[in-house]
């Protein structure tokens, strides 16, 4: 239909309602991918401290293992470069961990001063730190090709990829969307799966 003055209105509702169908077939995908990355999902755990670690060292490496880096971050068989910044209550079962590709994390402690996390680091996580700590990392790690993870912020206010969650017998974790948008590591949303023990 050829829009003129006397059909202006049929027109602009015709044009409106094609521009909001456009807009649905480009970021519905996306929605469905993203909306359950939002809820927490739980992974039981028993409260020792070696249960606890294990726990962690299962989600963490989930995480990582679903996570893609650009090819210019490094050699594709070469171990992840995990960092951990400032004290971290269940990091032992870190170091050492074999990914299911066959990629093992060799992790290292490092103050929350230290200036060169990019090109040192493909994983920080953060450890028991305040909040304004907690950001300055993020920050400066912003638009990298760095996984950050926050032990301790259960709100994600730290701007961190994935924050943790724990609670009596359980360990669960939020993925911020915002900071994995903004990051050039690509999370798959089949995380999810593995958290559940799938």
């Amino acid at each position: 239909m050829r829009c003129t003055a006397t059909k202006w209105l049929v027109c602009g509702r015709k044009r409106e309602l094609q521009v909001r169908r456009g807009i649905a077939a480009l970021i519905g995908p996306l929605l469905v991918a993203a909306a359950p990355m939002a809820v927490p999902v739980s992974v039981r755990v028993d409260d020792t401290p070696d249960a606890l670690a294990s726990g962690t060292a299962r989600v963490v490496g989930a995480m990582i293992a679903y996570s893609r880096w650009p090819a210019s971050a490094g050699a594709a068989g070469a171990p992840i470069r995990m960092c951990i910044i400032g004290p971290a209550l269940h990091s032992a079962r870190f170091d050492g961990m074999t990914l299911p590709s066959g990629r093992k994390v060799r992790s290292a402690n490092l103050a929350p001063n230290t200036a060169s996390l990019i090109g040192n680091c493909d994983v920080v996580y953060i450890g028991q730190l305040a909040m304004p700590a907690m950001r300055q990392i993020t920050a400066r790690v912003r638009g990298a090709p760095v996984l950050t993870i926050a032990e301790a912020d259960p709100q994600c206010r730290s701007e961190a990829m994935f924050c943790l969650l724990f609670e009596q017998h359980s360990l669960s974790f939020q993925l911020n969307i915002d900071a994995v948008s903004r990051s050039s590591v690509t999370v798959d949303p089949r995380v999810l799966r593995l958290s559940r023990g799938a």
